[in-house]
């Protein structure tokens, strides 16, 4: 039996939850198309600047990243993501939405951690431009995440840091702006 650890299962809980509110994207038949892999373009303050090649967003990064995108019958995922060697992760996915200007509950994306092996932590609702968004960190006994849903008109986007526990102190002392450099484009 596949052993996956509670706070990766509510992860890909939270993707799948956002998919079926969104789309029908069918994995089995979702082509990744690969626009970048290991980007290294930096910006004026030598963060990685990950703009993505077919969505609408675009953030800072402390390592290199792949752009790409998924696509199904009915929408499209895009994604940039990295991962370091020291087991830190960082994503942010744009689904488009089906229905144009329908807000998501984002208390609901919240309460798929909610479980006695997880804790849940800095939980804060804001208002970005004309998008709502809520963020909010959950941990169990190995890991961590850091998690951000922005809810604009057209698309919802998912930002996660995931981390080893013991990368905690370093992720929250030195990746706060991975959150606030995100930049949506025709929302």
């Amino acid at each position: 039996m596949l052993n996956i650890p509670l706070l990766n299962k509510n992860i890909l809980l939270v993707v799948t939850f956002v998919f079926i509110q969104l789309s029908s994207i069918a994995q089995s038949e979702s082509p990744i198309k690969m626009h970048r892999i290991q980007d290294t373009t930096k910006d004026s303050s030598g963060l990685f600047y990950g703009k993505s090649t077919e969505g609408h967003f675009s953030v800072l990064l402390p390592i290199p990243f792949n752009d790409f995108t998924i696509e199904g019958e009915d929408a499209a995922m895009y994604i940039i993501g990295s991962q370091g060697q020291d087991g830190i992760k960082f994503s942010v996915t744009e689904i488009v939405k089906k229905e144009k200007n329908k807000a998501i509950d984002l208390d609901a994306l919240l309460k798929v951690f909610d479980s006695p092996e997880n804790t849940i932590e800095n939980i804060r609702k804001e208002k970005i431009k004309d998008a709502q968004s809520i963020s909010f960190s959950v941990f169990d006994k190995s890991k961590g995440a850091i998690i951000k849903h922005v809810d604009s008109k057209n698309s919802i986007f998912t930002m996660i840091i995931e981390f080893p526990i013991e990368q905690r102190k370093t992720v929250e002392r030195e990746f706060g702006y991975f959150f606030s450099s995100l930049i949506l484009w025709n929302q």
